[in-house]
């Protein structure tokens, strides 16, 4: 999860930003800087989770507005879009974007390595043979290496424009004072519920009785955590894996729950902590957390990448309990 973005000052001197309306400049900024952004500014961005952030943020935008800020920035050639994969890569990026050590050009590797096989990494490597200022000389082949064995040979799904109705999958207009129905926010909170309980289940493995996924008992709690810390699924899987390491196979175990994990008391803090490395922790905690991951990706559950974030102005409704 990205904790900051960098937005260059000169963007405020370019006559292709300043030229742009207002709407398309906040979406632009909104690329550089959401929480979904990387090192290498090619990464999912799902529009479904945009609309969310729109009301999350009190932009009260609705459908025809969205479209036409996204297909104006497409348009102005701010960034491409891969509408098959929900994922976009802003063009120059490393121009403003510095690789300058080793140990940051491992990383970006590695992020690259991760990064799903999506045709717009030919137009990244197309930045990058323009020799972008960002980018020591000497990283420059490593970076192309690592870009070529990610190439897909799929179909060709790079848009430069969107149906908004297609792409977000939604019939109602996207207005905060419109009227309530059942819909996608509800279905975002299932979503995350089911994400957030099976996840934990299966860090608990064989451990105590598994967690009903279905029912309402552990929800309230991750109802609290998004009401209150205005919670992430990226939060609720950071949460599990680092308690579960800290607690497997200990008097502690029987706490991996969602009334402790998530509670008033404990959620701000324990999101805060990071992983103890590999050396400090037990073979079977390890083993374990090998054998959660293992069963994540077979199972197709989150890719890390998604953030599922609830709207204030929808939370009241989300279900009782």
């Amino acid at each position: 999860m990205a904790q900051y973005g960098k937005i260059c000052a000169k963007l405020w001197d370019t006559p292709r930003f300043t030229g742009m309306s207002e709407d398309a400049q906040r979406l632009v900024i909104y690329s550089f800087s959401n929480r979904d952004c990387n090192v290498i500014g090619l990464y999912r961005f799902r529009l479904l989770h945009l609309t969310l952030d729109i009301l999350y943020g009190g932009w009260a935008w609705k459908r025809k507005r969205l479209a036409a800020a996204f297909n104006e920035v497409l348009e102005v050639g701010w960034f491409r879009y891969d509408h098959g994969l929900d994922i976009v890569q802003i063009c120059d990026w490393f121009d403003e974007h510095t690789i300058d050590n080793p140990n940051h050009l491992k990383y970006v590797i590695s992020v690259i390595d991760q990064t799903p096989r999506t045709l717009l990494l030919g137009d990244l490597i197309k930045d990058i043979e323009k020799r972008p200022n960002g980018i020591d000389d000497n990283y420059i082949d490593d970076l192309m290496e690592a870009l070529s064995k990610r190439l897909p040979n799929g179909i060709e799904t790079v848009s430069k424009h969107i149906d908004i109705d297609v792409a977000i999958d939604i019939t109602t207009d996207i207005d905060i004072k419109a009227p309530r129905k059942r819909g996608v926010v509800d279905e975002e909170f299932d979503i995350l519920c089911l994400e957030v309980l099976t996840d934990l289940n299966r860090l608990r493995g064989k451990r105590g009785d598994g967690l009903d996924v279905e029912g309402t008992g552990h929800r309230k709690f991750i109802k609290r955590a998004v009401m209150k810390d205005r919670a992430t699924l990226r939060d609720f899987l950071h949460v599990n894996k680092v308690k579960a390491s800290q607690w497997l196979y200990s008097s502690m175990e029987t706490h991996l729950v969602p009334k402790t994990l998530y509670s008033e008391k404990n959620f701000d803090c324990y999101r805060t902590e990071v992983m103890a490395p590999d050396n400090q922790l037990s073979e079977k905690t390890k083993k374990r957390l090998a054998i959660a991951a293992k069963l994540t990706n077979m199972e197709g559950g989150s890719d890390g990448l998604e953030v599922v974030r609830i709207p204030d102005a929808q939370i009241e409704h989300l279900p009782k309990g």
